[in-house]
């Protein structure tokens, strides 16, 4: 893995993978991180905001159904 890199994670839980992935990234990496549950992405969202003060804008948690083909 490489700073600046785009990285995808499905099913984004609760975020760990991509807090992870964001902090391999660096700050100039971008990190998409899917869901299909509303409630499950919002809590994400703020757990990844409240655990990466610095790296949260580089995280874009999206409500989807990845098995649907919608993303």
């Amino acid at each position: 893995m490489q700073l600046q890199m785009y990285h995808v994670t499905v099913t984004a839980g609760t975020g760990y993978m991509a807090a992870c992935l964001a902090q391999l990234a660096g700050p100039q990496g971008q990190v998409l991180a899917l869901e299909k549950q509303p409630k499950l992405a919002e809590r994400t969202r703020a757990a990844i905001q409240a655990s990466l003060p610095t790296l949260h804008s580089t995280v874009d948690v999206r409500v989807s159904n990845v098995m649907a083909g919608a993303i």
